[in-house]
């Protein structure tokens, strides 16, 4: 049954591949088709919730836009209320005024509390004391998205050490987290878990993340928040040929959201034991978000073929905007 009514569901929405995805009255249809359970795998959850956040925003966000309220320190809640009635008002002017007047509060909460943030933000410095604390709160320090395990260097040079020695960069690294490109990418950061930006200020916020999982995080919260199709650029893992990289962000998202091994057997390795990585589910298929899984290194399907030189990481991913030319064979 779930494979009928997969199958069902893309030939119903083939037509958006066609110059009829500019149709209202086809794209109307493909909107009534239900999607199907199982289409998305393991990430189904991530994928749809992170949908349903985005639809959610962008509903409260067209009644009443923080932005306009934001510099306007003279404007309240009480003033988003009445913005936010207005144009409830034209829409749903059918419904009851109490419910009506109920959607406007509650908007009003919702858009005044990303106003407040925005109005007081500034990343806050961690004290030296909220540093010791983060490093000494575990006997293995580790990146909380993907459980990197941080070298003497990168510790004393995190809590300002005067004999700390340089961060020494790597001679191998993972093509899909290529860690150690940039020379920031193996220190210690403070990240808020939560963005400031969403009222992320609180000391329980903060935790340890590796330089190139707290850049590539930055301030996004959804998986829709990036590119929906992965870098195009060939490269090798071990001997196959490869097309495609997936988007930053995507391999933080999985593995902030994950923080355990999905292997089907079951696995106790998380990013608080041991260092997890972003792999494919299926190696000939796309790396979108819909074929990622995070694995430990015991269940890595792509085991060391994922790590190659500095140098031919930073080609790689150089390259990954231009287009595949296709003139090459297996041996190039």
């Amino acid at each position: 049954m779930a494979l009928d009514n997969i199958n069902e569901f893309i030939r119903n929405t083939s037509n958006t591949h066609s110059q009829n995805s500019w149709n209202i009255r086809v794209l109307k249809n493909i909107c009534g088709h239900k999607l199907p359970d199982g289409i998305f795998h393991e990430n189904q959850t991530i994928l749809q919730a992170d949908a349903t956040t985005m639809w959610v925003r962008w509903f409260v966000e067209s009644l009443c836009s923080p932005t306009r309220y934001i510099e306007d320190r003279s404007k309240n809640e009480a003033h988003i209320f009445q913005d936010a009635l207005k144009r409830i008002n034209d829409i749903f002017s059918s419904s009851p005024r109490p419910h009506r007047e109920a959607l406007a509060e509650l908007i009003a909460k919702k858009v005044y509390s990303d106003v407040r943030s925005e109005r007081e933000i500034g990343r806050s410095f961690a004290t030296k004391e909220q540093k010791i604390k983060l490093i000494t709160s575990s006997s293995e320090p580790r990146c909380w998205i993907c459980g990197y395990k941080f070298n003497e260097n990168a510790i004393d040079a995190f809590l300002g050490k005067r004999t700390s020695n340089p961060i020494q960069p790597p001679h191998l690294v993972d093509i899909f987290r290529p860690r150690g490109i940039h020379k920031n990418d193996l220190r210690i950061d403070i990240e808020h878990i939560i963005p400031v930006s969403r009222g992320g200020q609180a000391e329980e916020n903060l935790a340890l993340s590796c330089g190139w999982c707290n850049r590539y995080k930055s301030s996004k919260t959804s998986i829709y928040d990036v590119t929906s199709r992965p870098y195009r650029v060939k490269f090798k893992i071990g001997k196959t040929l490869h097309y495609e990289l997936p988007n930053p962000f995507w391999t933080v998202r999985m593995s902030a959201t994950h923080q355990t091994c999905q292997h089907y057997d079951g696995c106790e390795k998380s990013v608080k034991n041991a260092e997890l990585f972003v792999s494919l589910s299926n190696s000939s298929g796309s790396p979108n978000p819909t074929n990622l899984q995070v694995v430990c290194s015991a269940h890595d399907p792509l085991n060391f073929d994922r790590f190659v030189s500095t140098d031919t990481a930073k080609e790689i991913w150089s390259n990954k905007r231009k287009k595949i030319k296709f003139d090459f064979n297996e041996e190039d």
